[in-house]
């Protein structure tokens, strides 16, 4: 009894002062198992798990493994995830800003001048076989086979102009050898393929314009004409393009009033447009120069 009072006085002291009690019988006949640390040794070109002499093959990333050691690196798979998950939502992150920054009002206008920067905004020709090659442009109006005529001559010159300019790596026929050419055949009947071959010409447009007309009325200019384009192709010896222009009208609203102009100047002024409207079959275009083609009145 004195001895049972001993030892539990003991073991109270013991739990006062902070101290591990002794252990139970039931402690003594069940020891505890001992635990295994997983190692982070490295071994040459395997795992190991902290079992002596037991090799293990590196998993790919999302383990519970607190690290994976695999030849001469130790690489935390945790942070291998948690990096591709990153990256991820980042990707993720940045298209749907894009997306959002796209459908602003100035973002579509830097796309937009973008855009328009490496020409992917323009309107392909109808015909672009002029490239690499040697043209001659005649023109034939109704007064053409009784006199050198000054619309045809203006036309001629301005659509030689404009092509000269827009049609990569095209070569003009002077028009001195045209001239040369009509003196010698006449212009009554025509075969623009014989007159091909003589001016030395690969291509020949033969731009044949019909009805003209200046007037509208007593007080108004407003120009008129139809127009018929015709590609020949010299060696081959046939048509390769045709087009009608029932049509052509400028302006297309309005007039210009007698009084603020002379015809000579609207002549010009209406050529130089139908000239425009010839040459954007043979060249590439922006769709927005022909939203405000009548503003050209108020620069005249």
């Amino acid at each position: 009894m004195n001895g049972w009072m001993r030892k539990s006085s003991l073991r109270v002291e013991s739990r006062s002062f902070g101290l591990a009690p002794y252990p139970s019988i039931a402690d003594l006949r069940s020891p505890p198992r001992p635990t295994l640390r997983k190692s982070r040794r490295m071994s040459s070109g395997n795992c190991n798990t902290g079992v002596a002499n037991k090799p293990r093959k590196c998993v790919p990333g999302g383990q519970s493994f607190s690290t994976a050691l695999c030849g001469t690196a130790a690489v935390p798979l945790l942070t291998v995830c948690r990096m591709k998950s990153t990256s991820f939502h980042l990707l993720a992150f940045l298209l749907l800003t894009g997306c959002v920054l796209l459908t602003q009002t100035g973002c579509l206008g830097l796309l937009s001048n973008f855009m328009h920067a490496v020409g992917a905004d323009r309107i392909p020709p109808e015909y672009d076989g002029f490239e690499k090659s040697k043209v001659a442009i005649v023109t034939m109006t109704d007064q053409s086979q009784y006199s050198d005529d000054v619309a045809a001559r203006l036309l001629t010159r301005k659509v030689s102009d404009i092509l000269s300019m827009e049609v990569k790596e095209m070569a003009l026929v002077h028009d001195e050898a045209i001239q040369q050419w009509r003196d010698t055949h006449g212009w009554e009947t025509i075969d623009y393929l014989e007159m091909g071959k003589d001016i030395k010409a690969e291509k020949l447009l033969s731009i044949e314009m019909t009805d003209m007309r200046l007037r509208d009325g007593a007080t108004l200019y407003r120009g008129r004409a139809a127009i018929v384009l015709t590609v020949y192709d010299i060696a081959a010896e046939k048509v390769v393009f045709r087009k009608e222009i029932d049509e052509f009208t400028y302006p297309t609203q309005a007039g210009q009033y007698t009084s603020e102009t002379t015809e000579t100047k609207f002549r010009k002024l209406f050529l130089s447009m139908l000239a425009k409207k010839i040459g954007r079959t043979f060249h590439s275009y922006d769709f927005a120069d022909t939203v405000a083609l009548d503003a050209s009145l108020a620069s005249q």
